[in-house]
């Protein structure tokens, strides 16, 4: 059983911090952590799905992954469904897919679906098809794996698949929505959903869609406390916490801030609002809001045997030893607080039912199950549960706890009459007492250390000694030290310790005393906010535990509100539901006098007292005087009775016969009123006896009637069991017949089917008997054309009469064998030919078309393959589409790929990067108009070999019609020298060109000169073709300046400073050339700079001045065969006009030039 954290239904689970109050603070902080919405549907889902994503926004940065039932036998077209009406990516889940946002993940058939790391993962289906519960597995993975950015949908399905998950998700912090079960088409999975109560929406699918999207927006992740770790205002959170009490009676001011503060953010979210303030001012506005915050706090979180290994120790180390320190006699007692709808409970009464079987014995076991959340409470009384549980339950303990019924299982009565479920408040509400085991998990971990310190105490008054107290994997006794020894430190199992002193539990803690003005404060006095006891109240503490008697303090109807001192001798619980009246709970020879003395005082408003009562006991007859007296107070709200129990030593003084009477006479006017009532409930008795014997006469006539009828139903069933018999021996008859003629036809389909020739059998009425599937593609069949003319079947042969053909053969009696087209002009083979029965009779026409198409293609690839090697140029043909067909041997030559490589791949392959798309542009305009285009000035192109390396090819192209479309042929000559001469020409010339306009006379300052440089960058690029010109300065310290002086072409971010792999280059007193780069072993630095920037060779020339190198000037060219001997020449004269710049009496200062 995987490990799951559960939280009680006492306070909501969070150990996160809040976000901070400012709106610009909170933006600045937004956590990009994922939300992930798992989407689970079933029957009738899919158009709930559709309504949803058509108004979920596209870019809602949320990740969806659709959990469906599907038929685990067919392939799923659900993510192609899906992507008709979602703007999102849609995608079926492949094993380790990672989660991104706006995307749409959809399960596959056949698998179970979990989350990890951010990463889908496939998992064979953990039980049989009608067992497997999907969306429950990926809900409960989900929520481990997002904690509170997961986001759970419930839409149209049968079943309770997604329930359990559900909680999963709401224990984490997520969000829940589900479908209106009246818009559903199957409402079986929402209505289980929202019967959790843990659904923040129950909504329409569209309206979850902008519901969501809103949340999206107003969600940060983690939820994060303000600086300090405090609420916004202290008086506020006190204002939450009053409306919160008088709504709901419970006090939540002790529970830790983070805990409180998180689910009110939670809440200020989902409602769109920023400060507390305003929250508080819509709880005041709306009572709904305020329930919706209290059951914020009560989340519904549990499952059956949680945490499987703290039940394995419960089963082998505490139950055992409970039953072996136990006489038969003696009733085990054991207490579940926060015991949220019951699963909990229920896994325990498991656990002891089964070791009593084991034993073979019989006992009194009580189980009591306590919580403030009544209708979690009603779940857990009604016992029944959704189907979903047998992930948690095993086989064989639902087959010996529960009853099925429909999609539900319900615990048996064996495990009923063990429990009692009762509303209670561990923090204000007396505790039970004399209990061999307390299981309170995961409820203190959100208290704060007063508050633990407390309940530790109740918990160690209710326990007998050395019994024991189990606490959730994030819990201690910290608080309260000396209460509790460690049994299992690794399982949070204590036992009780006894203690040398007296210690009662402080109770009630908040509300009571207030009311009945005992607690000593005064109106308009501020509250304490530590946790350190006043003087006062040490002093009274300490004389209550020395001098104080036991007592009880009770209402006028008897109903315990404070318990002081050990009662356990007085008082004891019942079997049954539970009750905290003081007179149910009292000793039999007690709750006369007792009950008798609450009237008393409540009517008169005086001390009622009954001395010298007897009590017998295990540790034998105890004596004790019975007081009953009105509490204090001056203005009391609510009336009280403090009920003392004081022990005395019997005496034999004359009052004492005196106080004897007394309880006599009570005692005599008690029995009077119970033997009258004993009288009246006997004539009631008598009444009832009458008619039920009249009522079993009518049942045993009744009875008669019926045992009759069924006779007859029995003779009925014997005479049907017989025709039945016959009927099996008959049909086994004809399903041997149907058996054989379906192994037949299969036989004849299978073989008809493996030839791939389309077959069709005509009847002599040239009707049609049968088809195979594979003609359809070619002659317009269904399976209703059977019995129909063969003149009605239209086809897509060119120039067939296909009727007419099937007439020559039935006259002529010879068979027709020819080559035919379609449409699509695919070739076949038509053959009609006679069909003979097994007497060689002619029983009419079979119709053959074999498919001849590859075979003529063959032919015509043999005939174009010797053509191209023919040809004297590299020959290169491709389809209509751009995908190559073939090329001969010069070509591999040339380019360097293997025909075998290149079959099938665009020609674009065959053309730099970036003219690649230029290149389609162009062929798309030549397959419009086609037609032959020679060699000659202006089909130049630049093409690329396979190492990268480029070349100048000139082309012709030439279109040819075949039976397999139109082929492009193109004859591809390389030119490169040729062209690699005009253009050093051209540039050579554009170069002098620039020299031209380099005005030496205008360099007289830094800033005539700046400007100068910067119009020579410009113009090598714009008029020379360079990619990228700059010229770098060397500074006074000589080293290169950074940035450059001037530039042109340098992208943004490398004009304040010159690349490192450049800068490397710098530093020669020649000229330094670089080409090839994109295909150099060396400088390796330069490749992705080449790549990045479009130059396929770099020259750096120095500015010398004399033996002193000024700086130097950078050019980079496309052309990776660039800077030959015949364009340095000119650059060089080029370097040398610029040094002229740069004399005695115009020296510039790098620093002074401005960057360009």
């Amino acid at each position: 059983m995987k490990n799951r954290q559960k939280r009680s239904t006492e306070v909501a689970p969070d150990l996160t911090e809040e976000k901070p109050k400012a709106e610009h603070e909170a933006a600045s902080r937004k956590d990009d952590r994922l939300i992930i919405v798992g989407i689970g549907a079933s029957a009738g889902g899919l158009e709930a799905i559709e309504a949803f994503f058509q108004q979920m926004d596209p870019q809602s940065g949320m990740a969806f992954v659709l959990v469906q039932h599907l038929d685990p036998n067919h392939k799923s077209i659900l993510s192609e469904l899906v992507g008709r009406f979602s703007k999102m990516p849609v995608q079926e889940v492949t094993q380790s897919l990672r989660v991104e946002a706006n995307h749409v993940y959809v399960i596959p058939p056949n698998r179970d679906l979990a989350i990890l790391n951010n990463r889908l993962q496939l998992l064979d289906p953990s039980g049989p098809r009608h067992l497997r519960l999907s969306i429950d597995y990926f809900f409960r993975s989900l929520a481990q794996e997002a904690r509170d950015s997961a986001v759970g949908i419930v839409l149209s399905g049968t079943g309770t698949d997604g329930t359990l998950g559900v909680r999963a998700i709401k224990g984490e912090g997520g969000l829940v929505l589900v479908q209106d079960p009246a818009t559903a088409a199957y409402d079986g999975m929402p209505r289980s959903a929202i019967a959790t109560g843990l659904a923040d929406a129950v909504l329409q699918p569209a309206e979850m869609a902008r519901q969501l999207l809103a949340y999206a927006r107003n969600a940060t992740f983690p939820y994060t406390l303000p600086a300090g770790g405090a609420p916004e205002s202290l008086d506020e959170r006190e204002r939450l916490f009053v409306l919160l009490r008088s709504q709901t009676g419970h006090d939540f001011s002790l529970y830790k801030d983070a805990t409180i503060t998180r689910r009110i953010q939670r809440r200020m979210t989902i409602n769109g609002i920023d400060t507390e303030s305003d929250f508080i001012r819509l709880l005041q506005k709306s009572p709904s809001e305020v329930d919706a915050l209290w059951k914020e706090f009560l989340i519904r979180v549990t499952q059956f045997f949680r945490d499987q290994e703290v039940f394995d120790a419960l089963g082998t180390d505490v139950i055992p030893e409970l039953l072996k320190r136990k006489s038969p006699d003696e009733e085990i007692r054991i207490w579940v607080p926060a015991c949220s709808t019951g699963e909990e409970v229920y896994s325990i009464a498991m656990l002891i039912h089964e070791h009593l079987e084991d034993l073979g014995e019989t006992r009194d076991v009580q189980i009591f199950a306590t919580d403030i959340d009544q209708a979690a409470l009603e779940v857990a009384r009604a016992g029944i549960y959704p189907e979903s549980i047998i992930s948690d339950v095993s086989k064989e303990r639902l087959a010996r706890f529960f009853n099925k019924n429909k999609s539900a299982y319900i615990v048996g009565k064996e495990l009923r009459r063990m429990l009692v479920f009762s509303s209670h408040d561990v923090i204000k509400d007396p505790p039970f007492s004399r209990m061999d085991l307390v299981s309170c998990r995961n409820l203190l971990i959100y208290m704060k250390t007063e508050l633990q310190s407390r309940v530790l105490g109740l918990f160690h008054y209710a326990l007998n000694e050395n019994s024991y107290l189990l606490l959730g994997s994030s819990e201690t006794t910290s608080a309260a030290q000396d209460l509790f020894t460690e049994f299992n430190r690794k399982l949070h199992l204590y036992q009780r310790r006894p203690r040398s002193e007296a210690r009662y539990p402080r109770l009630p803690y908040s509300g009571f005393f207030q009311s009945m003005g005992l607690s000593g404060v005064v109106k308009g006095t501020k509250i304490r906010r530590n946790n350190e006891p006043t003087l006062r109240e040490v002093t009274e503490g300490a004389l209550l535990e020395l001098y104080a008697p036991t007592c009880v303090v009770v209402d006028d109807a008897g109903n315990m509100l404070y318990v002081h001192g050990q009662t356990g001798r007085f008082l004891e619980a019942t079997t049954g539901e539970a009750n905290l009246n003081i007179a149910r709970l009292a000793r039999k020879d007690l709750s006369i006098h007792l009950s008798a003395a609450i009237r008393e005082a409540s009517a008169t408003k005086k001390e009622v007292c009954y001395r010298s009562l007897r009590l017998e006991g295990n540790s034998g007859v105890l004596t004790i005087d019975l007081r009953v007296r009105p509490l204090p107070g001056k203005a009391p709200q609510r009336s009280g009775l403090l009920v003392l129990f004081e022990e005395v030593t019997p005496r034999g003084q004359p009052g004492d016969a005196e106080t004897t009477q007394v309880a006599d006479t009570a005692l005599l006017e008690r029995t009077t009123m119970l033997e009258q009532e004993l009288a009246s409930t006997r004539e009631v008795l008598q009444t009832a006896n009458e008619e039920l014997q009249t009522s079993n006469e009518e049942l045993s006539s009744t009875v008669e009637e019926l045992q009759s009828t069924n006779e007859e139903l029995l003779t009925s069933q014997e005479e049907l069991r017989s025709v039945n018999e016959e009927l099996l021996t008959v049909n086994a008859e004809l399903e041997g017949k149907l058996e054989q003629l379906a192994e037949a036809n299969a036989d004849k389909e299978n073989l008809l089917t493996s030839t791939e020739v389309g077959t069709i059998f005509l009847d002599l009425e040239k009707r049609i008997k049968w088809f195979s599937p594979i003609v359809t593609k070619i002659v317009y069949l269904i399976e209703g054309d059977i019995g129909r003319p063969v003149e009605h079947i239209s086809h897509r042969l060119k120039d067939v009469d296909l009727p007419a053909v099937v007439e020559q053969v039935l006259d002529t009696l010879a068979p027709v064998d020819r080559e035919v087209c379609d449409e699509d002009g695919s070739w076949y083979n038509l053959r009609v030919t006679l069909y003979r029965t097994e007497n060689h009779a002619i029983g009419g026409v079979v119709v053959t078309l074999s498919d001849i198409s590859e075979v003529r293609r063959a032919k015509q690839f043999a005939l174009f393959h010797k053509l191209l090697e023919s040809s004297p140029d590299a020959t290169v043909i491709a389809d209509a589409g751009g995908q190559i067909f073939m090329i001969n041997k010069r070509a591999e030559a040339l380019f360097g790929w293997s025909a075998k490589e290149l079959k099938g791949r665009p020609v674009e392959i065959l053309v730099p990067t970036r003219f690649q798309l230029q290149h389609r542009q162009h062929r798309e305009r030549f397959l419009e108009a086609p037609r032959v285009r020679t060699m000659g000035l202006g089909n130049t192109l630049k093409c690329r070999r396979k190492d990268g390396s480029e070349f100048f090819g000139q082309i012709s192209l030439s279109p040819i019609e075949t039976e397999m479309g139109m082929l492009v042929y193109s004859a591809v000559r390389d030119v490169s020298e040729q062209q690699q001469a005009e253009q050093v020409l051209q540039r050579t010339n554009r170069i002098y060109q620039c020299m031209e306009q380099l005005d030496i006379a205008a360099c007289t300052g830094p800033e005539q000169n700046g400007k100068l440089l910067r119009r020579l960058c410009r113009e090598m690029v714009k008029r020379a073709g360079y990619t990228q010109c700059w010229i770098s300065l060397k500074n006074g310290k000589g080293s290169s300046a950074l940035p450059p002086a001037a530039q042109a072409g340098l992208p943004k971010k490398s004009r304040s400073s010159l690349d490192p792999a450049l800068s490397a280059l710098i530093g020669s007193n020649g000229v330094t050339v670089v080409r090839d780069i994109p295909t150099r072993t060396d400088h390796s630095d330069l490749r992705p700079l080449a790549q990045s920037w479009g130059f396929g060779a770099v020259a750096l020339l120095p500015l010398m001045k004399g033996k002193l190198t000024l700086g130097t000037l950078g050019l980079h060219a496309e052309e990776s065969w660039a800077f030959g001997d015949n364009e340095l020449d000119p650059l060089r004269v080029l370097s040398r006009r610029l040094t002229d710049c740069f004399n005695e009496k115009k020296t510039m200062k790098t620093s002074e030039i401005k960057l360009s």
